[in-house]
């Protein structure tokens, strides 16, 4: 169910991203909240190992806020939502990976004469592409 719900969470939010490169704050809010929800009623008591894997988009959010460069602040945000839901290696698992899609994708961009260095990809398309091949390869239990 959880695989259901993160999917179409990412879907829409890369619909959003590739259109406006912009991530809609209402979208990230309901999916924190949901987030809170699943750790309270299905793993029970709320501890800190079940909210590990927000470090990632913790992470992304500090190095977006000082650098004001690479991935903006809603690619944080998102991986903070992710991370309510699966744990901090599962997350840079997640991150490392969409980010060789996005620079493979970037390469043959460029490659192909169409980019530059300076051309500004949406994260999260790939991070969905990611995603589903994770619990593909996992059985769905990524």
């Amino acid at each position: 169910m959880v695989t259901i719900w993160l999917s179409g969470l990412l879907t829409i939010g890369t619909c959003c991203d590739i259109r406006t490169r912009k991530l809609p704050m209402a979208l990230l809010l309901m999916g924190g909240m949901s987030g809170i929800l699943y750790q309270c009623f299905v793993n029970g008591i709320v501890g800190i190992t079940q909210f590990s894997g927000m470090i990632v988009g913790m992470l992304m959010i500090g190095v977006s806020t000082i650098s004001k460069i690479g991935m903006g602040l809603g690619d944080g945000v998102l991986f903070l939502v992710l991370g309510m839901f699966y744990p901090f290696f599962h997350m840079v698992e997640l991150l490392t990976k969409s980010s060789i899609l996005a620079g493979v994708y970037g390469l043959l961009l460029m490659g192909c004469r169409k980019g530059n260095l300076k051309t500004e990809l949406p994260f999260v398309p790939f991070v969905l592409l990611q995603y589903i091949l994770l619990q593909l390869m996992n059985g769905g239990s990524w």
